[in-house]
């Protein structure tokens, strides 16, 4: 008995997408055949330029210009008047000069209408004289006033000297010079210790908190001294210019003083320890 013939079975559903990519590709291959389209290529990426090569220079070339020892030595003196405070004390100096406004005329009046021989009322002129002029170096009262001013006798002589000091307070450069006709010469005994104490006392008041480079002086005529009223103005002078500041090379030099039972010297010497060792919280001295 023959055998029944079998069919072939059929072949399996071929999904959508396999259809479509199958139609693309196929269009594809026959458009490179036939040539009739052109390709179209995609973006290219950006270029991106090489950075350039680094410059290695030499280690000489990186440092600081060699400068000369005088260029350092203004550098160095500018940073030390900024930091001693002494270029504002000038500028300020400066400012006072140059916007005095004191009437002069207001002395000259009461001048005349005192009587010559009241010391009191002496003394009280001469102390107005400086307040009125503080820190503006504008002493032409005095000076053309100076046969008035040696009527004073013993401590008036000494405030008349140190009022000077009140008048040119900050002028460093020059305060030295300006009371060296009335400081003590240790060549020569003491002429008028009066006014060469208020001489001593007079440098303290310019040098007032700036004196590093007058202390050296007034320690020296401190050890000099052997009036008690040398010894006055200058214990003043060394507090005033060290205030402060602690003062290790002239402390003990004004204590020596303290402990010499002289009341005249030992009150200044009292006043120069404090204002030495202000702040300074060291009670053990």
């Amino acid at each position: 008995t023959p055998l029944p013939a079998v069919a072939p079975p059929a072949a399996a559903p071929t999904p959508p997408q396999a259809d479509a990519a199958a139609t693309a590709e196929d269009g594809a291959e026959a458009m490179d055949s036939e040539g009739g389209g052109d390709v179209v290529d995609s973006p290219a990426a950006p270029v991106v330029a090489a950075p350039p090569p680094l410059e290695v220079r030499p280690v000489e070339d990186l440092r600081e210009p060699k400068r000369t020892t005088q260029e350092y030595q203004e550098r160095w003196t500018s940073l030390s008047k900024c930091l001693s405070g002494s270029a504002t004390i000038s500028v300020h100096l400066r400012f006072l000069a140059s916007h005095c406004a004191a009437d002069r005329t207001i002395l000259k009046n009461i001048k005349e209408s005192l009587d010559t021989r009241n010391s009191v009322c002496h003394s009280a002129t001469i102390l107005a004289n400086a307040i009125m002029h503080a820190g503006t170096t504008q002493d032409t009262f005095l000076r053309d006033n100076l046969d008035w001013l040696s009527k004073a006798n013993n401590w008036a002589k000494f405030s008349a000297t140190a009022g000077l000091g009140v008048i040119h307070r900050g002028h460093l450069s020059q305060g030295r010079a300006l009371m060296e006709p009335y400081l003590p010469s240790g060549a020569s005994p003491s002429v008028s210790p009066y006014s060469e104490g208020g001489a001593l006392y007079a440098l303290g008041l310019i040098h007032v908190s700036a004196g590093s480079d007058i202390m050296p002086f007034l320690t020296q005529s401190l050890r000099a001294a052997a009036s008690p009223t040398i010894q006055h103005g200058a214990c003043l002078g060394l507090g005033l210019a060290g205030l402060g500041g602690g003062g290790e090379g002239c402390f003990q030099d004004i204590k020596d003083v303290l402990y010499s039972d002289n009341a005249v010297a030992g009150e200044a010497a009292g006043l120069g320890m404090g204002m030495l060792m202000a702040g300074q919280g060291a009670g053990d001295q």
